[in-house]
Formats: C-alpha cells, sequence, structure tokens
C-alpha cells in the first residue's frame, strides 16, 4: 500500500496522519444534528411545520457545506503530503512517476578517442550527470539503461532503480570498476527502440522519458528513415525523446578493412599470395600510409605502403608471404594509430600444410596424359606447393582420398561401384574433382552411373559418337577454343583478349547428348557451360556436388598421341605448354578442398566447432583473448541435428569425410566480443590434443566518423516532430520534471477558492438580524 501511495505523494506518513482529518467536520456536522428533548407548544408547532417544508433544501445547503470543509482539510493533508499528479495528464489515474529510460549507444564507433577521453566515456558521463541531478531534485522517478548491443538485456541491477544517492553510489562503482564496456560491434538502432518500448510498455502509470546518447553517425541516422519514424512514432505516444550527442568534431581515421588471400592452398615453403585493403575515411588525402606485419608474434621485416589515399578511396596491395612451418598461424597487419584503434589492426588465422597432394587416376595407355598433368602441377613443389601423384582405378577403392586436396580423372572409362561411392563422398564433403575424356570413355555408362538424370557426379549428358572440329585453313574462323564465362582458371587464357587461345587446337571431343538441353538457363541445374569449340559445340563444364566443385572436360588432359584415336589436342606441347601450367595451376586452385581454410569472423558472431563424435570427445577447451589476457572457458559439445545428413539428401557425412551414424556434435560460444585470435582445442582419442583458430575482426562499417549535424537530423525528423536534440554539454535538459512540480500551485489556489466559498456559504447559512427587526426591539426597550 506504502509503495502505491509513493506514485501519488513524496511523503506518504503525512497522508495518513492527515486522512484522520477528514473525520473532524463530520464530527461536528454530527454533533449539531444532536437531537434535545422536544417539548410542544403552539408556536413550535407552527415553526415545526415551516422547518418541514423545506427541509430537503435545508439537508442540500447543509451538505454542501461539509463537503467544502472536507476538501479543506483535504487539500491541506495533500499540500503537507506533496501530491504528484500531472493535472495535464491525468496522472492520478496513470500513476505519477517519472521514468527515465537510457538507450546507451556501445557500438564500435563510440570507441572514438581525442585528447584522454573517448565517445563512450563521454555518454557514460552525461548519464551520471542525468542521474545525479534525478537524485537531488527528489521526487518518484525511476530509472532504466540499455546498450545498445544487448537491447534484449537492461543493464544488471540498473533496471527500473528510484534516482537517489544509493543509485549515484552504485553507478560510479560500475563505472569505476569497469563493468560497463564500449563493444566493438554494430548493433542495431530498431532493435534497441523495440527494447525501450517493451519496457516501457509495463510500466503505463509512468511520465516516461527516453535519452538516446550516441554520436549519431550519418551512417547509421540520416539514411534511416524507418529509425526516423519510429522515433517520431514514440514522441507521439507521451513518450518524450531527447537525442544527446556526445560530440561534434569529426576526426581523422583510416581502416583496414580486408586481408585475405587463397588460404586453403598455402604449403610450407611456398610464397602464398596476400593482399590487403586499407580505406581513407577522412575528408583528407593520407600520403605515405605504412602497413606493418606481424607473424605469430613477431615483427616481420617487410612493410606495405600506400603512396597516396585520396578521401573515402580504398587501395588493394598484395604481397607475398612465405610461412616456414606447417600449422596455424597468426597474421596481423597494422596502422599506425588514430582516432579509432579497433580498425588500424586486421587479423588473419593461416592453416599452412606442408604440402596440397593431388591424385591422378589415368587410364591411358603408359599413363602419359597423367604425366603431362603432374609435370604441370609438380614440376617444382617448393613453387607450385603441389604433390602430384600418377595411378589407376584401383586405388579409389583401397585407400582414403581425404588426404588429398583434388583427385582428377583422365580418360576413366568406367568406375567400380565402391570407387564411384568413395568420389561421391569425397566430392561431397568437400573435394575437388576433374574428369578429362578420352577413347576409353563409355557414354552409356557415363549417362547411366555417372550423369544419373543431372544427380551424379557427371555434369552433362553424353552423345555416342566422338565430335571432330574440321579444320579452318583460312583462320578467320577465329581459335577453336572460345570463353563462355568468366571463369578463375581462364585468367591466362582471357589475358590479351584471349591471344594464347589462338594457340591452341581441339581436333577432337566427345559430344553432348542430342536430348540435353544446351541452354544453362533452360536447364535449370546449377551446371555452367564454360567454355564452346569453334562451332558451338559445348566443350567444358563445372557443377557444385555438396560441398565441393567438378570440373569437366570434353577433350583430353593431354595429346593423347595413339594409333587408335590419334591426338585430341595441342594443348600440352610447346609454344601452349605455358598457358597450359598456368591453366591447372589455377583450376587446382580453385577446384581443391577449402577446409584447411580458416574461418574470418565478426565480433558478436559465436564460435561454432563441429566434432566428429567418432574422432573427438565432447569437452572443448575454448581461448578467449581479453582486456587483461586470454580466458580459457570448457564448453561440452552436444548433438547437432541440422547436420545428421548432407544436402544431398544421402547418408551423413562427418567431418574429415568420415561416414558414422551420429550425429555431428555442435561446440558453441557467444563471448567473441573482442577483436583477435580465439582458439579451439580438442582431444582426439588417441589423447591428442588438436587446436582450430579463428580470427575475429571489427565490422568495417563502424569506422565511418561521419557525424550528423543537429540541422540535418532536425530536417530528417521532420518539421512536426517532437524529438528533442541535446548537446552533451548542455543540462537544462537533464532537471528531471517532476510529474507533481506544478500541482503545489494548483492545490494553493484551489484551498484559497474552497476556503472563499466556505465562508460565502456559511454566511448564507447562518441567522442574522435584519434592521427592521433590530430597531423594533431598540424600541421595546425604551
Amino acid at each position: 500500500m506504502n509503495l502505491w501511495l509513493t506514485q501519488y505523494f513524496f511523503h506518504p506518513g503525512f497522508l495518513l496522519g492527515g486522512a484522520a482529518l477528514i473525520a473532524a467536520p463530520i464530527l461536528i456536522h454530527l454533533i449539531n444534528r444532536y437531537r434535545y428533548r422536544k417539548v410542544r407548544f403552539a408556536a413550535m408547532e407552527f415553526l415545526m411545520q415551516s422547518q418541514k417544508r423545506n427541509q430537503k433544501k435545508v439537508y442540500l445547503e447543509q451538505l454542501l457545506l461539509l463537503l467544502l470543509r472536507i476538501f479543506i482539510v483535504a487539500c491541506i493533508v495533500a499540500l503537507v503530503s506533496r501530491l504528484l499528479i500531472d493535472p495535464s495528464q491525468m496522472a492520478l489515474f496513470q500513476g505519477a512517476q517519472t521514468h527515465h529510460v537510457v538507450l546507451l549507444d556501445d557500438s564500435g564507433s563510440m570507441q572514438e578517442r581525442w585528447e584522454e577521453t573517448s565517445a563512450f566515456q563521454q555518454g557514460v558521463a552525461v548519464v551520471q550527470k542525468l542521474v545525479s541531478t534525478g537524485a537531488a531534485a527528489g521526487g518518484a522517478q525511476k530509472f532504466s539503461m540499455i546498450l545498445l548491443s544487448q537491447p534484449q538485456i537492461s543493464v544488471a541491477d540498473y533496471n527500473e532503480r528510484v534516482m537517489d544517492e544509493t543509485l549515484v553510489s552504485d553507478f560510479a562503482d560500475l563505472n569505476e570498476s569497469g563493468r560497463i564496456q564500449c563493444s566493438f560491434a554494430s548493433p542495431s538502432y530498431q532493435e534497441g527502440l523495440n527494447a525501450v518500448r517493451e519496457l516501457l510498455k509495463n510500466d503505463p502509470a509512468a511520465v516516461k522519458q527516453l535519452h538516446i546518447i550516441s554520436d549519431f553517425r550519418k551512417g547509421d541516422w540520416l539514411g534511416q528513415t524507418a529509425l526516423l519514424n519510429q522515433l517520431n512514432e514514440m514522441s507521439e505516444e507521451n513518450i518524450q525523446v531527447n537525442l544527446v550527442q556526445v560530440h561534434e568534431k569529426e576526426h581523422a581515421n583510416l581502416g583496414i578493412t580486408q586481408l585475405t588471400g587463397a588460404l586453403h592452398a598455402v604449403a610450407t615453403g611456398v610464397p602464398a599470395r596476400l593482399s590487403l585493403t586499407v580505406k581513407n575515411y577522412d575528408v583528407m588525402t593520407s600520403e605515405k600510409v605504412r602497413v606493418t606485419l606481424t607473424l605469430d608474434g613477431n615483427r616481420l621485416p617487410m612493410t606495405i605502403d600506400v603512396p597516396k589515399l585520396p578521401p573515402g578511396e580504398s587501395s588493394t596491395e598484395e604481397f607475398d608471404l612465405v610461412f616456414t612451418s606447417p600449422g596455424p598461424h597468426e597474421l596481423v597487419a597494422s596502422l599506425p594509430a588514430d582516432a579509432l584503434a579497433q580498425d588500424n589492426e586486421r587479423y588473419l588465422a593461416v592453416n599452412v600444410g606442408s604440402t596440397n597432394p593431388i591424385l591422378i587416376v589415368d587410364e591411358t595407355t603408359g599413363g602419359e596424359e597423367g604425366q603431362y598433368l603432374a609435370d604441370a602441377l609438380s614440376a617444382a613443389p617448393g613453387v607450385t606447393g603441389f604433390t602430384a601423384s600418377v595411378t589407376g582405378v584401383d586405388y579409389l577403392r583401397k585407400n582414403p582420398l581425404d588426404g588429398y586436396v583434388l583427385i582428377y580423372l583422365i580418360n576413366v572409362g568406367s568406375l567400380p561401384d565402391d570407387a564411384l561411392v568413395a568420389l561421391e563422398d569425397y566430392v561431397r564433403s568437400g573435394g575437388g574433382l576433374a574428369w578429362f575424356a578420352g577413347d576409353a570413355i563409355r557414354p552409356d555408362y557415363y549417362n547411366e552411373a555417372l550423369f544419373r538424370g543431372g544427380q551424379g557426379l557427371y555434369p552433362v549428358k553424353l552423345g555416342n559418337v566422338v565430335h571432330e572440329l574440321q579444320r579452318d585453313p583460312s583462320g578467320d574462323a577465329g581459335p577453336d577454343l572460345k570463353l563462355a564465362a568468366d571463369y578463375p582458371a581462364f585468367s591466362v587464357l582471357a589475358a590479351e583478349n584471349g591471344l594464347l587461345t589462338y594457340y591452341i587446337s581441339i581436333f577432337k571431343s566427345l559430344s553432348v547428348a542430342s536430348d540435353w538441353d544446351q541452354s544453362d538457363v533452360a536447364r535449370g541445374d546449377r551446371v555452367r557451360t564454360l567454355a564452346l569449340l569453334r562451332d558451338q559445340m559445348p566443350l567444358m563444364f563445372e557443377k557444385p556436388f555438396g560441398k565441393g566443385r567438378i570440373f569437366a572436360s570434353l577433350t583430353s588432359a593431354g595429346p593423347m598421341l595413339n594409333q587408335k584415336s590419334g591426338r585430341w589436342n595441342n594443348w600440352p606441347q610447346d609454344p601452349n605448354a605455358m598457358s597450359y601450367t598456368i591453366f591447372h595451376l589455377e583450376l587446382a586452385q580453385h577446384l581443391m578442398k577449402t577446409d584447411r581454410r580458416l574461418p574470418e569472423k565478426i565480433v558478436g558472431e559465436p564460435i561454432d566447432v563441429q566434432i566428429n563424435p567418432a574422432k573427438y570427445f565432447e569437452e572443448v577447451e575454448l581461448s578467449l583473448p581479453t582486456e587483461e589476457g586470454v580466458q580459457i572457458v570448457r564448453v561440452m559439445a552436444t548433438p547437432d541435428p541440422g547436420n545428421e545428413t548432407t544436402s544431398e539428401g544421402n547418408a551423413p557425412v562427418m567431418e574429415d569425410g568420415l561416414q558414422v551414424a551420429q550425429a555431428v556434435l555442435r561446440a558453441s560460444n557467444d563471448r567473441t566480443s573482442r577483436p583477435g585470435f580465439y582458439q579451439a582445442k580438442l582431444t582426439n582419442i588417441n589423447r591428442q590434443v588438436d587446436s582450430r583458430l579463428f580470427a575475429f575482426n571489427a565490422p568495417p562499417g563502424e569506422s565511418e566518423l561521419q557525424i550528423s549535424s543537429s540541422v540535418e537530423l532536425l530536417k530528417r525528423l521532420g518539421p512536426e516532430s517532437k524529438v528533442h536534440l541535446h548537446a552533451a554539454e548542455e543540462t537544462a535538459w537533464l532537471q528531471p520534471q517532476q510529474a507533481g512540480q506544478e500541482v503545489r500551485k494548483f492545490l494553493l489556489v484551489l484551498l484559497v477558492a474552497i476556503l472563499l466559498l466556505e465562508q460565502v456559504w456559511s454566511y448564507r447559512l447562518s441567522y442574522h438580524a435584519t434592521g427592521g427587526m433590530l430597531a423594533g426591539a431598540q424600541g421595546g426597550r425604551r
């Protein structure tokens, strides 16, 4: 009961005692109505009859006088108890507390620093001023604070707190202890405002005030019509909206927005081509921008230099880096310090292999076709990063395929059933497969077992004849090979307007079936036609299969010089050997397994570690970077039903290509609020520890520090908007508007009016002798 009264009275104790005083006029009225013993005589009978005729009127007049006197006592009690209502809002029926809700922007851009402070520190200082001012003013006021990065969770212990000295002390301790910190994420204002609405919906009786404390960057506000409309809607819902800008000065900022490369193919001792992108977020040109590199905590003796970077522009620079040992490595690119530290570093996790083994299955006589390929891919493993071995079809049946990054099938006429199953599992789990044709191909088998109505490993349905391309002695018809798509492996062939394609002669190729639609769009089976012959017959294709890719060429991998079939093409021979080698190196880079590539994540995304329960124990040890150092967290993996089957609807294939009956286990953790390297350690059934490395970076969008001006914001809000805009240094808006601060004047005026009315009404109801009666009385005495 007392808690309810505090919504309407600043001193509810006086109210309970003063309420008894209301009984005083009632008692006086009852005493005056006390009935004496009646003595009847003639004159009194006449008076009693007269009184009966006017009795109702007299009762009403006396009741009105009683009510006036009760109201006088009630007004005095309300003044002493300090009634807290807002007549304009009828808060007496709604509840009279003022609820201050602070939505504090803790996005990455609020970490912008200048001098000895930051935008976030300025925002916290504004909140502290609001709390102190509210506590000093007194009255029935509540305080809640929501961080923009965690809109569904009010700051612990700061939800609907009374604004008093205890809150001031607690908030100061919260700030000094560092328990309230700015995030690096890019949260949603829409979600933040929805959380505010939900909080205020549960407090319908309060006078509502929303204070949004932010840097109000242009990218977040000026182009967000839905956000501005939502603020206007809230202001129309009797919520006073205050936008408080923590600073108005823009500072120069450079950021590294990308650090990447062909990370799945990095091998020990082989130069890895990497690239990084630097962006200038300032309005002035930056010159002599220098990026330093750190590998596994050691500064490398090399820098990446950008001579000039105009405002708003990006520059991408490529560089080569050699890793001397296999396993996971931590690479950091760094810019000199500026206003925003989080985008001055970019983190990249690289898993380096000893080599990239490729399996070549060759069914041509003597394996000559496969040897052409092996020479192109691994003649210098220290340069290409690939090692290639040539074998026959039986190898697919008897050996695991997981260790190979890519498999070539050259002139393979047919496959044993168990070899076909092994190949399908290999590609489905992420492996690459490249088919090259030859005279041993059996179209009927390929169509039935490998094409399988578009569901198998071969991308096209074959015809029953070998297509021979007619020679053009004049050369006016153009090159035999025509590129039909932009494809990574065609970079060397597409250079100089396809000059090298004029040196490639295609003599023979397999034909596609007459009932196979040659239009990729019409088929809609995700098979891409990559290259055509001069006569428009399709020649090369690519098809996704599970997590892997399949490439198919309807001509041979080599010249196929034999008496039975003759030459199929001249590509591997001089002067085409260079383009042949580069093509296959880039094809291998494109098709090869990517499971060695470590994930690149944005802060706030969870760590998800998938575990093969047949290989690892369920407990996972996570190393998380914190401001103080590295924190160790242990989590237990649980079944992940979503990974029981593959996208093709076949039997489950677990990590590393192992097929087991159990579901994949998943260990997850969402404590990824800081950029840096995160590590997961798994223990296998042999009690050996395997590590997985994750690189988390700040979102590039938080690097844009341009601020919305007050004029721009007000213009976007509209001329009829009731939203208020304030600078952090202003203090007038900090003065809390008590719900009852104007009621005291109203009560005083009302009390004076009732007192005057009571006096007039009392005088009217009382007995007064007229002048004539008074004179007669005096004459009689004479």
